[in-house]
């Protein structure tokens, strides 16, 4: 009996500090580069004011690229406490600002990107090689609009696709193999 309370409460606790963060979705004026199937949200605990800064970083960041493609498609911003746990909990590496959702239709990102703290920077410049600032958010974002255009798992080919896409072209998808059902 002991040993059963013991291990249902050893189950509870992970469970307990591993809830994932909620999200509040962001509604801006209309913006002709920013199709309206494309949804931004950033998790609760989030200032409103830098919310709206970050997400206005991330259109910037967007505008760009060929986000029509997409069609439905959801943007989340992630506070930095928030972050490792979360990236941790969805199989990826917890120093990576951002990961994909292909089947959710969405990209989660570490607000870290837009605006963090020193040591958060420094940590993304030498996990990237590329020092925090613009070019880091726009290797991110196209990396992960390579994931999520392509419909693609694969990380070396998302960075083809990104790369593609700095370079003013739509990705040429056909090295993603596609199943029947796609």
């Amino acid at each position: 009996m002991r040993l059963t309370v013991l291990f249902v409460a050893l189950l509870v606790v992970p469970i307990a500090q591993t809830q994932e963060p909620k999200f509040y979705r962001v509604q801006l004026t209309a913006d002709s580069s920013i199709p309206e199937a494309i949804h931004f949200f950033c998790s609760q605990g989030y200032d409103r004011e830098e919310c709206l800064h970050d997400v206005a970083a991330l259109r910037k960041a967007l505008a760009p690229y060929p986000l029509r493609l997409l069609g439905e498609w959801s943007f989340y911003l992630v506070l930095a406490p928030d972050w490792k746990a979360l990236a941790r909990s969805q199989g990826g590496p917890a120093v990576s600002p951002a990961f994909s959702l292909l089947l959710g239709r969405a990209t989660v990102m570490d607000r870290s990107l837009f605006s963090g703290s020193a040591d958060r920077r420094i940590e993304l410049e030498k996990w990237s090689g590329i020092p925090a600032g613009l070019a880091l958010v726009d290797i991110a974002v196209t990396h992960e609009l390579g994931h999520a255009l392509c419909q693609e798992k694969n990380e070396r080919l998302a960075n083809e696709y990104g790369k593609e896409l700095r370079s003013g072209k739509v990705p040429d998808c056909s090295k993603t193999p596609r199943s029947e059902g796609q």
